[in-house]
């Protein structure tokens, strides 16, 4: 008797502390919609675009990234002054806690350097992305027509 008593305890202690559940605290990335404008030749420059979704409570911030069919991956903003377009490198891009960030043309994009081949519409290129605190998250992007 005693035994099926520490049995039902047992359940019922596991099924409480299930239904309380245990928010997580640090952030939680997920990337979406990600795609790369084409690059003509071999050692030619790209970018890469996507939205950036953390729905945790923790902010976190994209600080860069690496192909193997790029010399390097770059967080870059581009910027319009005085009709010049101006573009620049950036350490970091920051994500809000249950925040966003859009990586787009004529804004932040992740750019890269020195592509190793041609990247043709409807090409696929694996990228890694590095972020502060929720470490690398490795996609899967295809080349497409400039949105």
């Amino acid at each position: 008797m005693l035994h099926r008593s520490i049995i039902a305890i047992t359940l019922i202690t596991a099924l409480v502390l299930s239904a309380c559940g245990t928010e997580s605290t640090g952030p939680k990335i997920s990337v979406e919609d990600a795609w790369a404008r084409p690059v003509p030749a071999a050692g030619g420059n790209g970018a890469v675009f996507f939205r950036l979704v953390n729905t945790g409570n923790e902010a976190d911030q994209l600080i860069g990234g690496e192909s193997p069919v790029a010399g390097s991956v770059e967080i870059h903003k581009t910027t319009m002054e005085e009709g010049v377009m101006r573009m620049e490198h950036i350490p970091g891009l920051e994500l809000p806690a249950k925040g966003e960030a859009l990586l787009e043309p004529v804004g932040y994009h992740e750019m890269l350097i020195g592509a190793n081949t041609s990247l043709a519409l409807g090409d696929t290129l694996p990228i890694t992305l590095r972020f502060e605190k929720s470490g690398e998250i490795q996609i899967e992007v295809q080349v497409r027509e400039i949105e």
